[in-house]
């Protein structure tokens, strides 16, 4: 019987394919691999909560493992597997050294998820924070150390290479991806606006601040009757005290089912001020039919020409309402970006991505010695003097050692 080969996706968190785009990102990951016949694992550091992907029933193995712990080791070389994801480039700087001395055939992929170094530049820009370089320069370290790094938008991608000349055979550009489109909802079936997103996540938080202060108010006063009913994981108390039913501000909770909840409502409102990435509570709509009004951060990347965007693109807080309410009033508009959901979804977001995307790693499989060779830069950053992640690491594990035989 020939071995299936292995796939393990070491994840920040354990995916939450129903609260958070990144979730969303880690189960089209999954479905790639187990669709291309591998066998597939997935580990993390952290604690199991009510949110997350039952991975059993996809046929998923799951394992905890221990940061700082030599336990990893042996367990990965048990595994043995033929492609390594590491989601995010903090997971890549905890386990990739360990995976490169102790799976060194395997094949290491970062998913970005997004750029988290452009997110935290904006989000300073917003916050009056001082920014800093360390997220840059660790996250570049990051895809250079790797043998190849997923990019989910096609800004962040040309932005890698012409901002900072990251060879493009480094990167791939891969989008979420969808296999399932709602039945249109009529525009007379829908009513009501819509905003979702995990709170945890500081550009959603920020953006429903916003829409409720500056935006919200000029919709209600023009549209009486319509409601804001804001879904989201991770819902905190002092957002539960701006629920306002007199003035339609409502606070629904987890929407288990993100695409199911969206049919229903006529406009997906995605008040980002910062971010990166691709937005899944956009694509989300989408793929439910349900036209969106964003800003500039929010429909970045999220299709190649922007004249064909479903939905609206606001500048500002009083362009974001009038866009709004003209297109909730406006039913041969609103006909016309429900047709573009469909268009946008089946060029830019189907599983038929996957093509290229194995036809790539296949290639990194059958030559990575020259590959790894030619990464002049991820060599030096895996040599003994830049190697300061891993020595602290072990500095940490030997330090609990000590410790556990000194307590007993």
């Amino acid at each position: 019987m020939i071995k299936s080969p292995v796939m393990l996706l070491i994840g920040y968190v354990w995916p939450e394919f129903t609260s958070s785009a990144a979730g969303i990102r880690d189960h089209n990951l999954i479905k790639l691999f187990l669709d291309e016949g591998y066998e597939v694992h997935c580990a993390s550091t952290a604690k199991k909560n009510s949110f997350q992907s039952d991975l059993e029933k996809q046929n998923v193995k799951t394992h905890n493992i221990k940061m700082n712990d030599s336990s990893f080791d042996e367990w990965i070389k048990k595994i043995n597997p033929e492609v390594v994801i590491f989601d995010r480039f903090v997971t890549e700087e905890k386990f990739g050294w360990r995976v490169h001395l102790n799976a060194p055939n395997a094949i290491r992929i970062l998913d970005t998820q997004d750029l988290h170094f452009l997110r935290k530049k904006r989000q300073a820009l917003i916050t009056g924070e001082k920014e800093s370089k360390t997220n840059l320069y660790r996250e570049i370290s990051s895809i250079y150390r790797s043998d190849l790094s997923l990019i989910i938008s096609s800004y962040e991608y040309h932005l890698l290479i012409n901002e900072y000349n990251i060879p493009k055979e480094h990167l791939h550009l891969i989008r979420f991806c969808y296999e399932i489109f709602v039945p249109e909802k009529k525009f007379e079936e829908r009513k009501n606006f819509i905003t979702i997103g995990n709170y945890r996540h500081p550009p959603n938080a920020d953006g429903i601040k916003w829409l409720i202060s500056e935006i919200w108010p000029e919709i209600k006063r023009q549209i009486p009757e319509a409601q804001l009913h804001c879904y989201g994981a991770y819902l905190p108390e002092d957002f539960k005290k701006k629920e306002d039913k007199k003035n339609g501000i409502f606070f629904k909770g987890w929407a288990k089912e993100s695409i199911n909840t969206l049919k229903d409502y006529r406009i997906n409102l995605a008040a980002l001020r910062f971010g990166a990435g691709i937005k899944g509570k956009i694509s989300d709509g989408w793929v439910a039919n349900t036209p969106c009004i964003t800003t500039p951060i929010g429909a970045e990347g999220m299709i190649e020409t922007e004249d064909l965007f479903p939905g609206e693109i606001a500048e500002n807080s009083e362009q974001f309402a009038q866009y709004a309410i003209s297109l909730y009033q406006d039913k041969k508009k609103y006909q016309i970006h429900q047709k573009r959901c469909k268009n946008t979804i089946d060029k830019y977001y189907r599983y038929n991505q996957s093509v290229s995307f194995f036809k790539k790693i296949n290639d990194l499989i059958c030559n990575i010695e020259k590959y790894r060779k030619n990464n002049i830069i991820g060599n030096i950053l895996f040599f003994e003097q830049h190697r300061s992640t891993e020595y602290f690491s072990r500095w940490i594990e030997l330090k609990e050692k000590q410790n556990i035989e000194q307590s007993s």
